[in-house]
């Protein structure tokens, strides 16, 4: 009787220890810039050091990502964290997010508008591939990211310019 007690006690105990240290709500953030769109997921980096956009599943077409979550910084969108939605028109990515995964929005086929932040880095393989739509990419002053492959590719043709030896993205006419 004792070890059914005591078993009982210690499955309660974990079940408390469980609840008290899962996190806020990870579509709740603390809103760094006070303007974060419902929906948008994130978690914590394994160091602990920083947050990620893990996913979306708001209704939204224009999405604001925020440049903290609890208290620390929005530094990544996670591969895949917005593919396939077919849903949004525009996004804001914070001067807080250095790194746009691979296929972060891939396949968003709606998505018109990106406004890119001062602090981007890099921009994954196929970032944006396939969002026949996206016409207006708009990088901050300061934005020099790395572009891996095919990061527009299959993208609106007026978001490029031809020139004599390929096709780059249009920056006010200028490659």
């Amino acid at each position: 009787m004792k070890t059914k007690i005591l078993v009982l006690v210690v499955l309660v105990l974990c079940m408390l220890a469980t609840v008290a240290c899962k996190s806020d709500d990870p579509t709740t953030p603390d809103n760094g810039s006070g303007n974060q769109t419902e929906g948008i997921i994130c978690d914590i980096s394994a160091n602990g050091e920083f947050a990620v956009v893990i996913g979306y599943t708001g209704a939204a077409t224009e999405v604001i990502i925020s440049d903290t979550y609890n208290g620390l910084p929005v530094k990544t969108i996670h591969p895949k964290a917005f593919r396939n939605n077919d849903t949004i028109t525009a996004v804001t990515i914070p001067n807080s997010v250095t790194s746009i995964g691979d296929h972060a929005f891939y396949g968003c086929t709606s998505l018109t508008s990106v406004s890119i932040g001062s602090s981007v880095e890099i921009i994954g393989q196929g970032v944006f591939y396939g969002c026949s739509s996206l016409t207006s990419v708009n990088m901050a002053e300061g934005c020099a990211p790395t572009i891996y492959s095919s990061a527009f590719s299959g993208c609106h043709s007026s978001l490029y310019a031809e020139y004599e030896y390929g096709r780059y993205v249009a920056v006010n006419g200028n490659p």
